[in-house]
């Protein structure tokens, strides 16, 4: 990266010694107390959520990956995931994938991101691949149907 671009994205080169230099004044002035107080009052918060994810294995399907996911979720959160927390998970998951592929600023997170379905496959969320057509348009499949009455759905395809 040279250093046009770092100053562009507001990132600054040091060594690990200026980083502790800096730190340091910090470091020596918290105390335990301190840091209990901030634990505290960061997770004060009504029902707070904390996911740690792993992989399962490469041979597991998608439907093993999103069953072991619900489980996981319902044992902490006493419910089911909606789609919004899938949703949620895929999106971390996604930007995890990009780091670990060696982006570090906001523009290879989006590069990365960009690149899904049409330089790179698409990534495997829980609730169905991630891909981008060549305009950065999210491709997902999705089911179609009409709703009629009540309870019944008609004309159900799925669109890709």
């Amino acid at each position: 990266m040279g250093l046009a671009m770092a100053i562009d994205n507001e990132n600054v080169f040091t060594t690990p010694e200026t980083d502790l230099a800096i730190a340091r004044p910090a470091l020596e002035a918290i105390t335990v107390e301190d840091c209990h107080a901030a634990l505290r009052r960061t997770w004060s918060v009504a029902a707070p959520r904390l996911f740690v994810s792993g992989r399962l294995s490469e041979s597991d399907t998608a439907e093993d990956v999103l069953a072991a996911f619900r489980a996981r979720y319902e044992e902490y959160a006493g419910e089911a995931p909606g789609s919004e927390a899938i949703l949620t998970y895929d999106a971390v998951s996604v930007v995890r994938a990009a780091l670990r592929d060696g982006a570090r600023t906001r523009d290879q997170v989006r590069r990365y991101l960009t690149e899904l379905g049409v330089e790179r496959p698409a990534f495997r969320g829980l609730g169905g691949p991630i891909a981008f057509d060549s305009t950065g348009t999210s491709v997902r499949p999705y089911l179609l149907g009409r709703v009629v009455g009540r309870d019944s759905v008609v004309g159900l395809k799925r669109e890709q």
